[in-house]
């Protein structure tokens, strides 16, 4: 089961996905946190993480002329 909450940070407010997780091996449970975003304090919509518009890696380094 997985839920939405809000936590204010500094000041402003985040919004992060929770998942419950049992742990085997320590026999417990614990949450798993995904973030989402910054909610907007008048409306209360989240506005979602950018993503980043440029590529991470780069495989094509140019073109390659041979001199004769």
């Amino acid at each position: 089961m997985s839920y939405i909450i809000h936590q204010k940070i500094k000041g402003k407010l985040y919004a992060y996905e929770v998942t419950g997780i049992w742990d085997p091996n320590k026999k417990n449970s614990k949450q798993k946190r995904k973030y989402l975003g910054r909610v907007d304090p008048e409306t209360g919509e989240i506005i979602k993480k950018r993503e980043s518009p440029r590529p991470m890696f780069a495989y094509d380094y140019g073109d390659v002329r041979i001199a004769e």
